[in-house]
């Protein structure tokens, strides 16, 4: 996945280069799940319902592997996810 390099004088992310990030992230998750044995199989409704129970999982691997140069908590708090760790 290609670095995206936009940062503030902190050395954190712009908001703008958060979010091209996390739909990154995002569309490498439904494009390596679309690689899956009998996953193109199933309904499109069936595979939607598997994304959307898994997204934020596949979200945070995909992340992990790709190096987000920036606090994790962070981006948790900006997806709203801070609410389902407390």
């Amino acid at each position: 996945m290609q670095q995206l390099h936009s940062t503030s004088a902190n050395g954190l992310m712009n908001i703008e280069t958060m979010c091209e990030m996390a739909a990154r992230i995002l569309f490498a998750a439904v494009d390596w799940a679309r690689k899956i044995p009998h996953f193109p199989d199933l309904q499109v409704q069936d595979q939607v319902s598997l994304l959307r129970m898994v997204w934020s999982e596949l979200f945070i691997l995909n992340a992990s592997q790709c190096s987000m140069p920036m606090h994790t908590a962070h981006l948790l708090a900006a997806a709203g996810l801070h609410a389902k760790f407390k």
